[in-house]
């Protein structure tokens, strides 16, 4: 379990250093409460978001995201997606929503990133439950081409 909390730890340092004192709380927060989140995304790569971007559109499966390299949270560490962690099995939200009690500790990690100013993809046409951001009152379309990380 120490590696997995290790690779969200890591991934969450490398956002927006503005941005790491507060998910650094929900994720202390969540620990202490035996909420197992685990921090799948933090920064990517343009060309990592243009791959996820192709899923469900050139490559066969679900679509994944709707937004291409340049134009994701991700990339300017103001984004992180999370799921949870039973021993080594990662449970998605379509996972943890048909268990109640998984359901009830994933809307808690909701809550708390929203309480720290973080939004969610919670309700909408683009739902994504394991999503938060927060912009900083950046807007995405002028940070395309601009790495914003550590800017203090």
């Amino acid at each position: 379990m120490s590696k997995f909390l290790d690779i969200s730890i890591n991934r969450i340092n490398a956002l927006d250093v503005k941005l790491i004192p507060s998910a650094t709380r929900v994720f202390n927060r969540c620990q202490k409460e035996d909420i197992p989140i685990y921090i799948i995304w933090g920064v990517r790569t343009k060309e990592e978001q243009d791959l996820i971007f192709r899923y469900g559109r050139t490559i066969p499966g679900k679509v994944l995201t709707m937004n291409r390299g340049g134009y994701s949270p991700h990339q300017y560490g103001l984004a992180l997606d999370f799921c949870l962690l039973y021993h080594t099995q990662l449970l998605s939200w379509e996972e943890a929503y048909t268990r109640r009690y998984w359901r009830h500790k994933w809307i808690k990690v909701i809550k708390y990133f929203e309480e720290e100013g973080w939004a969610s993809k919670w309700r909408g046409y683009d739902f994504e439950p394991g999503h938060v951001e927060n912009l900083l009152d950046y807007d995405i379309l002028k940070l395309n081409g601009h790495d914003v990380r550590n800017s203090g």
